[in-house]
């Protein structure tokens, strides 16, 4: 039976950080923030610009739409959930109407299919990024 040695102890995270922010001054990768720290120059973009960036749209329009569109549905917001509902007949006396939301399946599956990859895509850069 073959003896091995312990692995040695672990590094600390502070350690860590210290060689990371020290092989990115090497690679000229830092900058001073507002307070003068010294901070990573390759930031992530917020999800907005993700999606604007990796979610496909014929200009006018951009990636965000996708974004903001299943942010409405989560937040449960009334021009997302009510978004293609059709009004109906009054249905009193007042003249009020009410709003019919059909499902729309079809669109659900495709705006989930296209944000999925849209995510793939990012995800796809940024591993790329870090080789």
């Amino acid at each position: 039976m073959n003896i091995k040695s312990p692995s040695p102890h672990g590094t600390l995270a502070k350690d860590r950080l210290a060689d990371l922010m020290a092989t990115a001054d090497q690679l000229g990768l830092r900058q001073l923030n507002r307070k003068g720290d010294p901070v990573l120059k390759i930031t992530v973009p917020d999800t907005v610009d993700l999606f604007d960036l990796y979610a496909p749209a014929s200009p006018p329009v951009k990636g965000q739409w996708l974004y903001r569109l299943y942010s409405g549905y989560a937040h449960a917001k009334q021009w997302a959930l009510t978004l293609g509902a059709q009004a109906m007949a009054p249905f009193d006396s007042s003249g009020r109407t009410i709003a019919l939301a059909q499902g729309q399946e079809l669109k659900a599956v495709y705006s989930t299919h296209e944000c999925v990859n849209a995510i793939e895509r990012a995800i796809d850069a940024y591993e790329q990024l870090r080789r």
